[in-house]
C-alpha cells in the first residue's frame, strides 16, 4: 500500500478502483452497513472500514496511543480519527480469499459485532 501523503489514517480498500473482492454474503452485507454508518457520521465516504489493513502517520500513532478501541477495533478507530481531526483517505488494495484455517468471527460473534460496533458509534458521534 502506497502512503499518501497528507494524511493521517490511509485504509487500505477492498471495494475501490476494479477491485472484485467478493466476501461471503454476510459479511458483504455487514461491510456495506458500517461503510454507510461510519460515512454518515464521519461526513467522509469510507468503503471498507472492516479493513485492518492500514498505515498511520505519526500524528495518527499519537492519537491512537490516548485511544485505541481493544475489540473489534477497524470500524471505532475510524469514528475516533475523525472526531480527533486525522486526515482520512482509501486506496485500492487487493487481498486475495483465504485458502486455509477459518475466520475467529463466528456467527455469534458477529451479532455481537455488530450491535456492540453500533451502539458504540452512535454513542461516541
Amino acid at each position: 500500500m502506497e502512503i499518501q501523503k497528507g494524511f493521517d489514517l490511509v485504509i487500505g480498500s477492498r471495494f475501490l478502483e476494479g477491485n472484485f473482492y467478493k466476501p461471503p454474503f454476510l459479511r458483504r452485507l455487514g461491510i456495506k452497513f458500517f461503510a454507510f454508518l461510519v460515512s454518515v457520521i464521519t461526513g467522509q465516504r469510507i468503503t471498507d472500514p472492516t479493513s485492518g489493513f492500514r498505515a498511520f502517520s505519526k500524528r495518527a500513532i499519537d492519537a491512537f496511543c490516548r485511544y485505541y478501541p481493544y475489540d473489534y477495533p477497524e470500524v471505532e478507530a475510524i469514528s475516533y480519527a475523525k472526531s480527533s481531526n486525522l486526515r482520512i483517505s482509501e486506496v485500492a488494495v487487493k487481498m486475495n480469499k483465504r485458502e486455509e484455517g477459518r475466520s475467529s468471527i463466528t456467527p455469534m460473534k458477529s451479532i455481537y459485532y455488530a450491535l456492540k460496533v453500533t451502539l458504540s458509534l452512535l454513542l461516541k458521534s
